[in-house]
């Protein structure tokens, strides 16, 4: 899969910030399990469909378990998240319009690179594990959903592969 450009640094010791950040990461996390859900009835039996089924599962509770973690800040997720739903939103247009496969690259665009665990340590140290909970289980996990992501890309007809790294190229853009 292709490399994508460095995700912009910020200055998380800036609690609003940092909790802002989070809260966008839990409207993409709302928006993933229905965007698995609009997709999996475009596939007809085969691994695309297969895969979207195990990553929804996978991903089942993790909005509420971000929820939990804003909660403890007494941050409330719900309002628009503007930049959210225009990633989302995307999604949408091209899993209708174009192909439901290009959700992958989505998906890769998101989970290509976790946190990397020294910096959700400093994280901790900074706003405490409690708010940090659903970002460390990322940082561990996320890694082996990208190796999983790449070979399972790696097995795509070349022109599912092209809409799928045109898609995890701007997503990326847009992060």
């Amino acid at each position: 899969m292709m490399d994508l450009a460095p995700l912009p640094r910020y200055d998380f010791r800036d609690r609003r910030l940092f909790t802002e950040y989070l809260s966008f990461c839990h409207a993409l996390m709302v928006a993933s399990g229905p965007l698995l859900d609009a997709a999996i009835p475009k596939l007809g039996d085969g691994p695309v469909r297969t895969y979207y089924a195990k990553h929804r599962e996978e991903e089942h509770e993790h909005a509420s378990w971000q929820a939990n973690d804003l909660g403890t800040e007494d941050v409330v997720p719900g309002q628009v998240n503007w930049h959210a739903a225009r990633l989302a939103g995307t999604q949408y247009y091209l899993l209708e319009h174009v192909s439901p496969v290009c959700l992958l690259g989505y998906m890769y665009a998101l989970e290509s690179r976790p946190m990397p665990l020294s910096d959700v340590a400093l994280l901790e140290s900074w706003h405490g594990p409690d708010l940090c909970r659903t970002l460390r289980y990322h940082a561990v996990h996320d890694l082996d959903h990208r190796e999983d992501l790449i070979r399972f890309i790696a097995t795509l007809p070349q022109r599912a592969l092209d809409l799928v790294a045109e898609n995890a190229r701007r997503t990326a853009l847009s992060l």
